[in-house]
């Protein structure tokens, strides 16, 4: 029985190790796929309409990526701090945390597809189209905006929620759990109060900070596996 949990618990520090390099791994390939997101730079409303034609096929794809990324590392999440916490605590921070993606899954929509197909789509030959071409874009990157900074501040949320229960842990843990909560309360105060906008700069600020936490945890995660193995092969 002894050995018989000890194969268990090999496997199971196995699995966190794929895990956590999955999550380093993952966290790396949004933050340059975030790092290449092309923005409209022009000012003149005919010219913007053209760029944002050129460049909303590309960003549909780099916000599909980002978003595919930001599954994959709430799954990872949760397989490596599922043991670390209570259970309510890891569903409520869970929760909030997949709802902050869904609100940037709209925003992505819009940015990434909406835009590209009203730009390709609606007339632009006289000054009252490109003015009303104008006020749609507006509304629409309204929506981005907003819809941006509501899932900013969840998943944010979800991230001081999550690392407020790795306080309970070892050392490296509650170091953690204190990047984690300096960086969900920096970030959710900063968009609250209007210190943070989610332009390029912004954007990248933010999963700059996120993937601070991240990779804090991968790294933690695959130390504690690896001390796991050296007492267990010293045991044997």
């Amino acid at each position: 029985m002894a050995h018989e949990a000890i194969a268990d618990a090999k496997t199971s520090k196995s699995f966190a190790s794929v895990m956590a390099a999955l999550l380093i791994l993952t966290t790396l390939v949004e933050v340059l796929a975030i790092w290449h997101h092309p923005h409209v730079q022009s000012y003149d409303l005919l010219q913007a309409t053209f760029e944002v034609v050129a460049v909303s096929h590309l960003a549909g794809w780099i916000h599909g990526l980002a978003i595919g990324c930001s599954l994959l590392v709430a799954y990872c999440l949760g397989e490596l701090l599922r043991n670390r916490m209570p259970a309510p605590l890891l569903r409520a921070a869970a929760l909030v945390y997949v709802a902050g993606i869904a609100s940037w899954i709209t925003a992505a929509t819009v940015d990434g597809w909406v835009l590209e197909r009203l730009a390709a789509s609606l007339r632009h030959d006289t000054p009252s189209d490109l003015e009303s071409n104008t006020r749609l874009f507006k509304l629409c990157m309204a929506w981005v905006v907003a819809s941006t900074n509501v899932g900013v501040v969840l998943t944010s949320i979800g991230i001081f929620v999550a690392s407020g229960g790795l306080l309970r842990n070892g050392r490296s843990w509650q170091i953690a759990g204190i990047v984690g909560l300096l960086v969900g309360a920096a970030l959710s105060f900063s968009i609250l109060a209007g210190r943070l906008s989610m332009d390029g700069h912004g954007i990248r600020v933010l999963v700059g900070l996120q993937s601070i936490w991240f990779i804090t945890v991968g790294v933690v995660s695959l130390n504690d596996s690896r001390q796991f193995q050296t007492r267990t092969g010293a045991a044997a």
